[in-house]
């Protein structure tokens, strides 16, 4: 259920982003980019008690010596899931906190 939900959730912000010509005025870019985030770490921390049941490898020819390594490549998109949320999220929060605080300051810098 969570990874049928995660795709849709992912190209509607892709969509929002595109659509949205300031991404930093946009509410509804932040709030689409942070549900994607919030959905694909959801399922990558889903995905990890599943990694036990991963076979270790598959023989698909023993001939041309074509062995994928399923355990292996199963971790490492769990690992690329997580940290390309991790980004994401560090963006988010300069672009949601950090630049309106220096807006702030910024405008009552010129007041004075």
């Amino acid at each position: 259920m969570l990874g049928i939900l995660s795709l849709p959730t992912v190209i509607w912000a892709l969509y929002m982003v595109q659509t949205t010509l300031d991404f930093h005025q946009s509410d509804a870019a932040l709030v689409s980019v942070s549900f994607a985030i919030l959905c694909t770490a959801a399922l990558a921390i889903t995905a990890i008690p599943i990694l036990k049941q991963v076979p270790k490898s598959t023989v698909i020819s023993k001939r041309w010596k074509i062995i994928p390594p399923h355990k292996d490549a199963f971790r490492r998109a769990i690992a690329i899931v997580g940290y390309l949320d991790l980004r994401l999220a560090n963006e988010l929060f300069k672009i949601a906190f950090l630049e309106n605080q220096q807006l702030l300051i910024t405008e009552d810098w010129q007041w004075w």
